[in-house]
């Protein structure tokens, strides 16, 4: 029996130095290009804060020390905290997590740019102060700003508060391979007049996923069943999916079929009017969409709240906008 127990002591004492030696190995707070970074043993970065005290602040894909290239996927807490000078900050797709209140106190921060718009929706935000795009700042994807906000294909989950506060969108598309909406990912994006709602979305988290969106006109919500929100959040009305949004003279299109199950189930509900869709509908991006976000789809399907010159869909036929 001692033996057994030595062994075993021998054992979790090795474990242990392997472990200590591996944390050692780690490169703790080194600066690159006045970015200070921890560097770990599993090839990957994260951004500790920056020296930079220019108005914009690009953030690498891969960062390279000793001849070895390190994948950048974190923001650590408090990393560009109160940088009132941070105009401009450029987020690399590898990133996949932020810290709490990394981005606080960035109150001038304007634009925020990124490279992959599926990438983005991933994200995890680990607090409502930690995005970038908190105090207002327009979302930019390869140099373009987003104001017609169409989620590709493919995602199936849009993270807490990846697109909250920013005013710009006029229009939000989530494709039906979106399963899940999570808290709080649209709140306070008071310039969307027209949401489309994939037939996949089988939950939206009820934590203020649509609150203050004040200009609402319409939703074009294409599932045939009800999508669920949280129940734990209904005896705090500020919680609610809608709340502070401009539903009660919005209208709500949904399935034919599914009229008196929006009408029974409450936020839904508390729309000024709920009518069927006109036509069935395969897919959102449909070659010969059948819907309409303020009535205009582009050629390629996409959903254009403000068209300019150009031909659209409108209602099922084609228009000339001059």
């Amino acid at each position: 029996m001692t033996k057994f127990y030595l062994k075993h002591i021998i054992l979790c004492l090795c474990l242990l130095a392997g472990i200590n030696a591996s944390a050692y190995n780690n490169i703790m707070d080194i600066s690159i290009d006045g970015i200070h970074y921890d560097l770990y043993t599993s090839g990957e970065a994260s951004v500790l804060y920056s020296e930079n005290n220019s108005g914009a602040v690009v953030i690498p894909e891969f960062v390279t020390y000793n001849d070895e290239n390190y994948l950048v996927t974190t923001i650590r807490e408090y990393a560009f905290y109160n940088r009132k000078e941070l105009t401009s900050v450029t987020i690399p797709k590898s990133i996949n997590y932020m810290y709490d209140a990394a981005f606080m106190g960035c109150t001038n921060l304007a634009s925020v740019h990124i490279t992959d718009l599926a990438a983005w929706c991933a994200i995890d935000f680990r607090f409502i102060l930690t995005s970038p795009l908190f105090y207002g700042a327009r979302l930019y994807l390869n140099g373009e700003e987003i104001t017609d906000l169409i989620i590709p294909e493919g995602v199936t989950e849009i993270n807490w508060f990846v697109f909250q506060n920013n005013t710009s969108f006029t229009s939000v598309t989530i494709p039906e391979s979106v399963t899940m909406v999570w808290g709080s990912a649209f709140m306070n994006c008071t310039g969307l007049t027209c949401i489309t709602i994939g037939s996949g979305v089988k939950r939206i988290d009820g934590f203020g996923n649509f609150n203050n969106c004040s200009s609402l006109s319409d939703v074009y919500c294409l599932a045939e069943g009800v999508p669920q929100n949280d129940e734990y959040y209904d005896d705090d009305p500020e919680y609610e999916l809608f709340y502070g949004s401009s539903i009660a003279s919005a209208t709500l299109h949904v399935p034919a079929g599914s009229i008196d199950l929006y009408k029974a189930t409450s936020p839904w509900n508390k729309f000024g009017k709920i009518v069927p869709l006109t036509t069935p509908v395969n897919s959102i991006l449909n070659d010969e969409p059948s819907i309409s976000c303020q009535s205009y789809y582009d050629l390629n399907g996409r959903c254009i709240s403000q068209p300019h010159n150009g031909i659209y869909i409108n209602n099922g036929r084609k228009v000339l906008v001059k």
